[in-house]
């Protein structure tokens, strides 16, 4: 099975530079097979398909490393026990927004429109040796509040993130 069909579905979105209003909460499944396995390294590899923006793959690498190093795995290029697979991307949208306001005992809508950036991501966190089945996976999609979010920013976005899967035993 190819990494984009697994992952073309799913929204994805920059971590560190998001914020939602109201909040969005994360879609995040931790599997039992993640609780119950014993990893120790894992590999990153970002899927190139329709919408992934390359550009930003340096900064979510870091933050990847740092989260699972933090958690005690290894990167390992070659046979790793984990492969981080994910889609992440920036898209330019128009809010709106629609109020109610009150003229003399009758009510109106106030709409307004204004430019925001929408981050998405689509990460999976796959067993690399038991036929690549679903540890982790998390499905975001929010506004972006800073587009040039400190790389400390995006460490610790990813790093909450992440934070429900386990570490290595």
């Amino acid at each position: 099975m190819t990494y984009s069909r697994l992952l073309l579905p799913a929204l994805f979105s920059l971590l560190g530079a998001c914020a939602g209003a109201p909040p969005a909460t994360p879609d995040i499944l931790v599997t039992d097979a993640a609780r119950d396995g014993h990893f120790s390294s894992f590999v990153i590899k970002p899927i190139n398909s329709p919408g992934h923006r390359a550009d930003l793959e340096e900064r979510f690498n870091i933050a990847l490393r740092a989260a699972l190093t933090a958690k005690g795995y290894t990167e390992q290029a070659q046979n790793a026990d984990l492969r981080v697979i994910y889609l992440l991307g920036v898209d330019n949208n128009t809010a709106v927004e629609i109020k109610p306001v009150a003229v003399g005992g009758a009510t109106y809508s106030d709409v307004n429109f204004s430019p925001e950036q929408r981050a998405r991501l689509a990460l999976r966190i796959l067993d690399n040796h038991n036929h690549d089945s679903l540890l982790f996976q998390a499905v975001i999609d929010r506004k972006v509040r800073d587009p040039n979010a400190s790389q400390e920013v995006v460490n610790q976005a990813v790093a909450k993130l992440l934070a429900d899967f386990p570490g290595k035993p």
